[in-house]
Order: structure tokens, then sequence, then C-alpha cells
């Protein structure tokens, strides 16, 4: 989370695709070309997508179906 109003979140670049294709997401505010995305929160509203996509990003990274999992850019594995 960053501040109030924003949630950045990790995934596979397939998953992030058809994330942002499904305007669930936008691309990452700075890095627009990786797996992360931006969600913004404007009220309350928004509260129960936020949690969602963060249960999806969870589960996402545990799931390992590609051989590494979301969580692998912090253990130095390439993140694409």
């Amino acid at each position: 989370m960053n501040g109030n109003h924003l949630a950045d979140l990790a995934f596979l670049m397939s998953m992030r695709n058809d994330l942002v294709k499904s305007r669930r997401v936008t691309t990452h505010h700075v890095l627009p070309q990786s797996g992360w995305v931006s969600y913004w929160i404007r009220g309350e509203d928004n509260i129960l997508a936020v949690i969602e996509l963060f249960k999806l990003e969870y589960h996402a990274s545990n799931t390992n179906l590609t051989g590494h999992g979301v969580m692998s850019i912090f253990v130095g594995k390439e993140f694409t």
C-alpha cells in the first residue's frame, strides 16, 4: 500500500496482462512494463475489490504453477 489510496501488487506477466485487460487494475504507475500493477482506491466501494486482489496475489504466489511464484522476486529469481 502506498498511503491510503494506492495498492501496488506483483503478478506474473500473464496474470498482470489479464488483470489490466479486464480493467480491474492499471499498469504500475512507475514500472508499467513490469508485472507490478496499481489499484487506485477511490473510496469505501473499492475496499472489497482491493482485498480480492491481495488474495489473488497471495494465492498466485503460492500456487507456483510456473516453477516460480510471484514472491520469487524477493529471492533473486527473474520476475517476468
